[in-house]
């Protein structure tokens, strides 16, 4: 029997972005926060808030930075 494809977080997502005011650029937000994020995993060779004894290095935290695009200021 074939297994359905669990699509309710991906629905949430773009309510939730549909409901701001400039929809693209919120999804633009959220893709750019998951590369980072998912770049920082790779450097660091552990997820956010998990102990690993081959980890490489260690996280200390964020500063806002400002990033303007044609779609706006993020």
């Amino acid at each position: 029997m074939a297994q359905g494809k669990n699509i309710t977080g991906l629905t949430d997502l773009l309510l939730k972005c549909m409901s701001e005011p400039d929809p693209m650029l919120s999804m633009l937000e959220w893709l750019c926060a998951q590369l980072m994020e998912a770049e920082v995993s790779g450097i660091v060779g552990a997820e956010k808030n998990t102990h690993n004894p081959s980890r490489s290095d260690y996280r200390c935290g964020y500063r806002p930075r400002r990033l303007d695009t044609r779609m706006g200021t993020m």
